[in-house]
């Protein structure tokens, strides 16, 4: 998603603004227009908290306008007696954008269990290419936590780099045991998060493994590296699988389908027993017997995140996600739950886009990069509507001849182009 084109992300020292020598009445009333803006004061009270109250009442609410007015005529009043003319467009604006990320930064507060400005370090690094790279060296050598979690005997031959990545480095580790050539698969990263990640994908795996053998790979084990523990590992079994060779529209819908319908959440609620993660984003959502109010949480918990990294959306955007939850949420999933229809928590890989599928080399659809969490087994469809993908339509559509769609049918197509594809 976008921010405001006059600035750029998560960088508020770095803002600039197009300025020029503009009377001083002029600034003044922009000051005011852009502080007083009933998007700033009101926003925060559309973000739903999880008992389903504003999260900032009406008091609150008048206090933060009172007090960015307040401080916006002060800057102003310092910038236009010290004759910088050309300035109080460019203060008005980080007051704004401040103010709305603190505002924002309150409400995911009380959504994640997070101290939040770590939360707002690693947002901004989800958002932004290159932030952080992950050291090569991390993946030269086999740490001694990773050996420990390897079979008695097992002596290790090589460890190259293999595939990619866009949150780790990975590799294959090359080992001899009793003989026979036998390979491992991990992936390696130092961002503060990553114990979160590969705790989620750890656990993902296994459901996903355990549910349909063979369809991911088997996870082995997760930690920390004993010469570094801000480094942490994942290790699982290593597939060989055919590059560039796309999944089989009827074989990857088909062991989808078989892993919706064995998998079922335990103990009938939607969410994960782990904190969940989107890509460096923890995700810490309580679970719900309601798939509308969870689907809700959770999509509202990431756009406060972006915001957070971002700073305050264009008003167009705003107006829209208000739209989203007050009208097409609604709208599209409560019917799944009501009028005598129903739908329970299935396992769902959440990130099924065709760089997290491929076929091994008997042609056998594999998955990999789960972030799960169980939920309505449509979700895991929205992904192949997305036009920038390699899979599409004919997936979706495969996928049905093995897993009916959910009623009412006629809401099929809304839902996975204006919801899950999101």
């Amino acid at each position: 998603m976008t921010t405001d084109g006059n600035s750029e992300p998560s960088a508020l020292g770095r803002t600039t603004f197009q300025h020029g020598d503009i009377k001083e009445d002029r600034h003044t009333q922009e000051a005011q227009s852009h502080i007083i803006d009933e998007q700033l004061v009101k926003k925060t009270a559309n973000i739903l908290l999880d008992d389903g109250q504003p999260s900032l009442d009406t008091t609150a609410l008048a206090k933060l306008r009172a007090a960015n007015l307040n401080q916006v005529e002060k800057n102003a009043n310092i910038i236009l007696n010290n004759d910088n003319k050309g300035s109080l467009q460019f203060t008005t604006k980080l007051l704004l954008k401040e103010s709305n990320r603190h505002e924002a930064r309150k409400n995911i507060s009380s959504l994640v269990d997070e101290e939040i400005d770590a939360l707002g370090q690693v947002t901004e690094a989800w958002w932004t290419t290159g932030a952080h790279v992950i050291p090569q060296y991390l993946i030269e050598d086999v740490d001694d936590n990773v050996k420990a979690l390897l079979p008695d005997g097992t002596e290790i031959i090589s460890i190259d780099p293999h595939g990619n990545s866009t949150w780790s480095r990975t590799a294959e580790i090359q080992t001899e045991l009793d003989g026979e050539t036998v390979s491992y698969f991990i992936k390696v990263n130092n961002y503060r998060s990553g114990e979160v990640m590969y705790n989620c994908e750890f656990e993902s795996l296994k459901a996903i493994y355990d549910a349909v053998p063979g369809f991911c790979p088997r996870p082995i084990g997760r930690g920390h590296y004993a010469n570094d523990p801000s480094v942490h590992f994942l290790l699982s079994t290593f597939v060989d699988m055919l590059d560039g060779e796309p999944a089989d529209p009827v074989l990857l819908p088909q062991r989808l389908a078989e892993m919706h319908q064995k998998a079922l959440a335990p103990d009938g609620q939607y969410g994960w027993h782990v904190t969940m993660a989107s890509g460096q984003l923890p995700v810490r959502l309580s679970k719900s017997l309601s798939w509308e109010d969870f689907f809700s949480r959770y999509l509202n918990l990431l756009f406060c995140a972006e915001e957070i990294a971002q700073g305050a959306r264009p008003r167009e955007m705003e107006r829209l996600v208000k739209v989203l939850f007050n009208r097409i949420i609604p709208r599209l999933l409560r019917p799944l739950e009501t009028g005598g229809r129903e739908i329970v928590p299935r396992l769902l890989h959440t990130d099924l886009w065709d760089g997290n599928a491929s076929v091994d080399e008997d042609g056998s659809p594999i998955i990999f990069d789960p972030c799960s969490m169980y939920g309505h087994n449509e979700f895991d469809l929205g992904v192949w509507t997305n036009p920038r993908v390699v899979t599409g339509w004919p997936f979706v559509n495969s996928y049905h001849n093995f897993f009916e769609r959910s009623a009412p049918e006629e809401d099929h197509g809304g839902r996975n182009i204006r919801e899950y594809h999101l």
